[in-house]
């Protein structure tokens, strides 16, 4: 290349300095911009979840505080909750819409009494009662959660945020994202160039050094020193021409590796050289050799001379290479086999003058494949006697090898298997799926069920085993193939038996559900007749308060004392003990509300509503209720179930202490946290239960009272089970002592 055409190539081209440089500059940038581009996606994406996750606890602050406005038709008071978050910073609006459509609250003025006409609030008001997303795009997320009150819909808490934080937010991650690309594109330009400049440095040294070598010279050595790869390099090139000198040595020692030794014959003086391998392989003594053509062939096998002198004299007259494989006869009667090759050098004249050639010795692998052929033939005779089928394919698929058992498989003479392929008789690929099968298979071995096609076209299950090998070189799939029509058949038997058992199994399953859901509800009518008995004693108290205050406002008349400032305090000690009153009937009725599923619960509270509620009529039955333990502990329960729970032990020990006629009643209940497990205790001093009554205490329908249903203990194990936890009574020091455990979830 002249010095114009050099001109011509861009300096990039031509420098590797400048092609590094480049390069590592390229690379920094691109993954500098892709990671910038990576953050700012992965940020958007992350704002949205979390701008999601903040519309829908807006939805359901709004869907709880909305209950009690919704059931009290209260507008005014449904406008102050929406209203109550108009605040938010992104909010676009809020508002609590009836299932008919109505706009019952709106935080935009004007809107509260219209109705909603779009297709996302129609879809909407036709979805089932559970939260979802109303809207999420680019102006921003709506979603909206049901109210609900007794699992009847009672509205729609729906709350929209507008996007422009996240927008404004992604933006200015663009900007300091380019800011630091960049930054990184000019330090990567720095950096590219300053590497390239020490690399390429010792790179030309060593170019110069192998113009050197390919001159001639071999005294040359690569000067400077370094641990990287161009160091390395230049110490091979060194180590490289320090061990010319013995490369003809290591040429000898490879043929020896080899059995591999080389041969010369001068025609003209009929003088031949042999390596020291060649004399090796005939086993002859180097002095003892006449070198000639004639002495050669006397070392061959007698019944191969003819052979190797007719190779010979044709690849002469012919003017062409020879290959020939004969055996030697040694002197104490063995025979050793060797491949010998060989050419000959003609002059202008076409008259031969010397003769060059290799002989190595082969005789393990002849002997090798002389065994091979003999498992070949017995390999052949276990094809013709196997049981299963057996096939041999090439890469095309088509047969190499078919035994008796697979052609009577398929219906063919074993003369017709050896024109047959693949897609001949599978009946589930064509010509371009069995070749693609194939291919798959020849990467590894396989076992699968296909369906084969037999020669009159009935088809069948079979079950092959495919295993790739290589003989001679050539890629071959061996498949061992069975007909599993008979196990099919089976198989689909045992399936519609499994099925008719299933479908039992289920029916069992479902009459036992039903049971266990009438004898709780039988268990919750039985504490319904409870709970009233405890809520008439509840309301003695504040009955008699109130009529004493009926009493006052009468006499206060009567004697001419009742002014606005009495009547006040009447009406509002009135007011306190019906609310009290009213309190109790909440209660009450949340206890026979269902439970809508598992809930994160304070027990210790839970434990002392039940005290309240049923403490007045224990005291007026002279029995002492105390809690002691933990103040407040955290689990996961179905509250009022467990309450049912609760109750049944209370009660149990009530009519224990009643029956016996124990004097000063006594029923603790104590919390205790050990091993992350709730224990809560319910011990009376009623006397206990006899051992034939322990046994028996939690089956269904036993009972030691004359009126008792027998389902308390069973049903309260059950809810317990159903929630985690477990229970167990014994005998404690005065009475019966029942012990709750329940898992306790990590903080």
């Amino acid at each position: 290349m002249n010095e114009r055409e050099a001109a011509r190539i861009p300096f990039w081209r031509r420098s590797i300095k400048w092609r590094m440089a480049l390069a590592v500059s390229l690379v920094i940038s691109l993954l500098s911009a892709m990671g910038v581009a990576f953050h700012v996606w992965e940020e958007g994406r992350a704002l949205e979840r979390s701008q999601l996750a903040q519309a829908e606890a807006l939805s359901r602050t709004l869907e709880v505080n909305s209950v009690s406005w919704v059931l009290a038709d209260d507008v005014a008071g449904l406008g102050e909750v929406v209203h109550s978050i108009a605040h938010y910073p992104e909010l676009r609006y809020a508002m609590v819409v009836a299932p008919s459509g109505r706009v019952l609250a709106h935080s935009l003025v004007g809107m509260t009494g219209k109705q909603v006409t779009d297709p996302a609030s129609l879809a909407m008001l036709k979805s089932p009662a559970m939260p979802r997303i109303v809207a999420n795009d680019g102006e921003g997320v709506e979603v909206a959660v049901p109210v609900l009150a007794g699992g009847r819909l009672l509205a729609w808490a729906r709350v929209a945020l507008k996007k422009d934080g996240i927008y404004a937010s992604q933006k200015k991650m663009a900007r300091e994202g380019a800011l630091f690309v960049a930054a990184a594109v000019v330090v990567s330009i720095l950096l590219g160039v300053g590497l390239s400049s020490r690399i390429t440095r010792d790179i030309a040294t060593l170019s110069e050094t192998a113009e050197l070598i390919r001159r001639g010279r071999r005294d040359v050595r690569v000067t400077f020193s370094r641990d990287d790869e161009i160091g390395r390099l230049g110490e091979d090139i060194n180590a490289m021409l320090d061990t010319l000198a013995s490369k003809e040595r290591n040429l000898l020692d490879a043929q020896q590796i080899a059995h591999l030794g080389h041969w010369e014959l001068d025609l003209a003086a009929n003088k031949l050289q042999w390596s020291e391998e060649v004399f090796r392989i005939f086993e002859i003594d180097p002095a003892r050799f006449p070198a000639s053509y004639e002495a050669f062939m006397g070392a061959i096998h007698p019944d191969d001379r003819e052979k190797v002198d007719r190779a010979y004299r044709l690849s002469i007259e012919n003017h062409a290479p020879y290959k020939v494989v004969h055996r030697l006869l040694l002197p104490d009667g063995r025979v050793k086999y060797v491949q010998e090759r060989g050419i000959t050098q003609f002059d202008g004249n076409g008259a031969p003058m010397r003769s060059l050639g290799t002989i190595q010795d082969i005789t393990e692998r002849v002997l090798t494949e002389q065994q091979l052929e003999k498992e070949m033939l017995r390999y052949r005779a276990l094809l013709r006697t196997m049981r299963d089928g057996l096939c041999v394919l090439d890469e095309d698929g088509k047969v190499v090898e078919a035994n008796r058992a697979f052609a009577d498989m398929l219906g063919y003479s074993e003369a017709e298997m050896a024109s047959l392929a693949v897609s001949d008789w599978n009946a589930q690929w064509d010509r371009e799926g069995a070749l693609a099968q194939v291919g798959k298979l020849m990467g590894g071995s396989a076992a699968f069920e296909t369906l084969h096609r037999r020669k009159d076209g009935t088809t069948y299950p079979a079950e092959v085993s495919a295993t790739p090998m290589v003989i001679d070189g050539r890629p071959l799939l061996l498949c061992v193939i069975r007909d599993i029509s008979e196990r099919k058949r089976a198989e689909e038997a045992l399936r519609t038996l499994n099925a008719s058992l299933e479908e039992r199994v289920r029916e069992e399953v479902e009459k036992s559900m039903r049971q266990e859901r009438m004898l709780i509800q039988q268990s919750r009518l039985a504490a319904l007749g409870e709970l009233v008995h405890h809520i008439s004693h509840h309301w003695r108290q504040p009955l008699n308060a109130l009529g004493l205050v009926l009493a006052n406002i009468e006499d206060a008349y009567r004697f001419k004392e009742l002014d606005e400032a009495v009547l006040h305090d009447y009406v509002r000690r009135g007011n306190a003990l019906l609310q009290g009153m009213s309190g109790t009937i909440d209660n009450f009725r949340n206890f026979f509300q269902p439970d809508s599923g598992r809930q994160r619960v304070d027990v210790g509270k839970a434990v002392r509503e039940v005290v309240d509620l049923v403490g007045e009529s224990y005291r007026g039955a002279g029995i002492k209720v105390s809690v002691a333990g933990e103040e407040s502990v955290m689990a996961e329960i179905y509250p009022n179930e467990f309450f049912q729970v609760l109750l049944n032990l209370l009660t149990n020990s009530r009519e224990a202490i009643l029956a016996r006629g124990v004097e000063q009643g006594r029923v603790m209940i104590a919390l205790r946290l050990a091993d992350g497990k709730l224990n809560l205790s319910v011990e009376d001093n009623g006397g206990g239960i006899s051992d034939a009554v322990a046994e028996r205490i939690f089956d269904p329908y036993f009972t030691t009272k004359e009126n008792g249903t027998g389902l308390g203990l069973f049903i309260a194990r059950a809810i317990l089970e159903k929630m985690g936890g477990k229970i167990a009574v014994a005998n404690g020091e005065a009475g019966l002592r029942a012990d709750i455990l329940l898992p306790v979830p990590p903080a």
